[in-house]
């Protein structure tokens, strides 16, 4: 466990920065100058309040904002640790998570929890341009990367176009993968929007979060080679251990010439 030493770690009860800053800032400190090492339990909230002298509300805020910047993790049970370099996911471009994992050299792992024909939600029927009670395929996955659970994503599909998507074993194939072999289906188009928030109550379990913490919540529509939507995915992802990262191209301007630099 990680350990504060008393002779370097002082907060100043007479500074007009907050007590939870300055905890928050020292915190901080401790883990980009590698005294608190990645993986490495810190301090319970106990020792962080005889240590300083401070109170549980105090030490909870400066360690919840930690969490929710991702700088720490916290596990129900366990304690809260120093958290480890979150996954960057690409979003210039259109991938399965497995392949995405495997790219980066990390194994991914899935679990099925749900794979079976419902009737989706009125959302999910007018971005797949469904009629009013068509049923859908509804798959709810759980995402691991090298073992750590990372994410839950969920899919719906049209069923009358993927009824025979139900015959096939995906514990080891993406769906990705299945609708290309097997439909003739090729993913072109992704329109989605990202969102943080607290975990919903309901998967907080499955993320090994509390309500409280923050999730990356991603939800959007996949359109095929015509252009047609297929899919409506909904995904959380830990914001702890996943992070997305973007690519902006600068197009040349023919008016200007490009971009020019003062001399």
């Amino acid at each position: 466990m990680g350990e504060i030493e008393p002779t370097k770690a002082l907060l100043d009860k007479h500074s007009p920065l907050p007590l939870y800053y300055q905890l928050e800032a020292l915190i901080d400190h401790l883990i980009e100058s590698g005294e608190f090492k990645s993986g490495e339990m810190i301090p319970s909230e106990n020792q962080f309040c005889k240590q300083f002298n401070i109170s549980r509300t105090t030490v909870r805020q400066a360690i919840n904002n930690l969490v929710n910047s991702g700088k720490l993790v916290r596990t129900q049970g366990r304690g809260t640790f120093v958290a480890k370099s979150r996954i960057e996911k690409p979003t210039y471009r259109l991938a399965g998570f497995n392949q995405d994992m495997k790219e980066m050299g990390i194994k991914p792992g899935t679990k099925i929890l749900q794979f079976s024909p419902v009737l989706p939600p009125s959302q999910v029927r007018s971005s797949l341009q469904m009629e009013e009670n068509e049923a859908a395929i509804y798959i709810e996955v759980l995402r691991f990367a090298d073992n750590q659970v990372v994410g839950l994503d969920t899919s719906y599909y049209p069923f009358k176009r993927f009824f025979k998507l139900l015959d096939e074993d995906l514990n080891d194939r993406s769906v990705y993968q299945v609708l290309r072999q097997k439909f003739d289906t090729y993913p072109t188009r992704y329109t989605y929007q990202i969102e943080a928030e607290n975990c919903p109550r309901e998967i907080a379990n499955h993320l090994e979060l509390n309500p409280s913490d923050i999730v990356l919540h991603v939800f959007g529509v996949v359109y095929d080679q015509n252009d047609a939507p297929y899919e409506f995915s909904e995904e959380y992802y830990r914001a702890d251990r996943y992070a997305f990262r973007a690519e902006v191209l600068v197009k040349h301007n023919e008016r200007f010439g490009g971009i020019r630099s003062k001399k």
